[in-house]
């Protein structure tokens, strides 16, 4: 089960993520739409199949060699600021 969460954390939470109800489940998410940060490419997949985790990586090494500066700066921000994030961010959805 594969479940694009880019948008999870606005609006009602009512499904436990992907990652979380199936033990094969893949979660996908990121920052610029649930912090309302367009522009800042830091995303993540979770999942609690370490198989397919190692897999995931082994690809990765081929695609990506690592964010920019900028938006890991940006992203640590927006860790440090969430809740603040996700309030703004709901206030537009709401």
């Amino acid at each position: 089960l594969f479940a694009d969460e880019i948008y999870r954390g606005l609006g009602p939470r009512t499904l436990a993520s992907a990652a979380t109800a199936y033990d094969k489940g893949i979660s996908l998410g990121g920052l610029s739409k649930s912090m309302g940060m367009p522009g800042v490419r830091i995303g993540w997949l979770a999942t609690r199949d370490a198989r397919f985790l190692r897999r995931v990586a082994e690809l990765r090494d081929y695609t990506t060699i690592c964010s920019s500066a900028p938006s890991q700066i940006l992203a640590v921000a927006a860790l440090q600021n969430r809740d603040h994030l996700w309030r703004r961010a709901n206030a537009y959805v709401d």
